[in-house]
């Protein structure tokens, strides 16, 4: 024996979740560690962005929430392409709650936009479509 001990915990699951000891003990005495087993959840949407319609000039706002496992990073697109920062453009993201708000819409903002959100166990996004019309 090499003197090491150790515990594996296969398809790890919330019930497997808390604090573990181990003890060593012989004639002389008795020595004990422990470790607190955590898991990291990836992030996932419990209220996703939704359509919306407005008219231009007016204002616009895709709002989504997520859960997961610190640290979750969110991102956005606007058809394929990232959105990096704009003037134009509002993103938050405070208590797991996302938003983009464009303050005042031009025709070109019309598209599908995406929300993505990362942390260190994965990823997911949702989709929603954003029309800007003309004022009649």
């Amino acid at each position: 024996m090499n003197g090491t001990v150790g515990l594996e915990v296969h398809k790890c699951d919330s019930v497997d979740i808390g604090e573990y000891q181990c003890t060593v003990a012989n004639e002389v005495g008795s020595c004990t560690c422990k470790t607190t087993l955590s898991l990291k959840e990836p992030p996932t949407f419990t209220q996703r962005i939704e359509n919306t319609a407005t008219v231009l000039g007016k204002m616009a706002e895709f709002q989504c929430v997520v859960a997961g496992s610190p640290t979750l990073s969110v991102q956005w697109k606007k058809d394929e392409n990232w959105i990096l920062e704009d003037p134009k453009i509002e993103r938050t993201f405070e208590n797991n709650v996302a938003s983009l708000m464009i303050p005042a819409c031009e025709a070109s903002q019309s598209g599908k936009y995406t929300c993505q959100v990362v942390n260190e166990a994965g990823q997911d996004k949702c989709f929603a479509t954003l029309t800007v019309q003309g004022i009649l």
